[in-house]
């Protein structure tokens, strides 16, 4: 079973850890669908992040992610 690794980077200023985990994972589909991958797996170590994720947008939250 063969695969690949991509990485890039993102500068962010200056915002919370889980942003910055949610901001990856954005470029991370993005760059999945450019590239038109058909098998993926995401590991995510932020608990919180991937509750945001699975819970969608917070009516209380400003982020534009």
């Amino acid at each position: 079973m063969g695969g690949s690794f991509i990485g890039f980077w993102r500068y962010l200023g200056n915002c919370t850890v889980t942003k910055t985990k949610l901001w990856g994972i954005l470029d991370g589909l993005k760059l999945i669908l450019d590239r038109r991958f058909e098998k993926i797996s995401i590991q995510m170590d932020s608990l919180e992040a991937v509750n945001t994720i699975q819970k969608g947008s917070s009516r209380n939250s400003n982020s534009a992610l």
